[in-house]
């Protein structure tokens, strides 16, 4: 019963997202079919997807990792599924559009930088 509880909750909370993201709209409108370009404070750069149906992918030397978003009081929050699930990230980036900048600062008091660039840059298949 408990469960069945949690599964209902979960997708009434989902639906709103879920429809969301098929408008024009949507608060991630700005990521559709463009880039997000991630630079952590070691270097390392992220190439992000984002689709209106809710998924995403992630490229990083050695990473290649998939999931869905959500918006959730004012975030965006990545939920990995592939390679293998993970606890959701949830960082600012709602409400972006191209050439936004933006940082993002950690615990630590190191930041990563964050812009959105036209087009799908370095995703494979595609011509940027």
């Amino acid at each position: 019963m408990k469960r069945m509880m949690a599964l209902a909750i979960a997708a009434t909370l989902a639906a709103p997202a879920i429809a969301q993201t098929e408008k024009s709209d949507s608060p991630m409108a700005g990521a559709f079919g463009n880039t997000i370009v991630s630079t952590a404070p070691t270097g390392v750069v992220t190439m992000t997807y984002i689709d209106p149906d809710g998924s995403y992918r992630s490229i990083a030397p050695g990473m290649d990792s998939r999931g869905r978003w959500s918006v959730w009081r004012g975030q965006i929050c990545y939920t990995q599924t592939s390679p293998g699930p993970a606890a959701p990230l949830c960082t600012t980036g709602p409400k972006k559009k191209v050439n936004s900048k933006w940082q993002v600062y950690h615990a630590d008091g190191t930041s990563t930088k964050v812009t959105i660039i036209p087009g799908r840059d370095g995703l494979p298949g595609t011509n940027p």
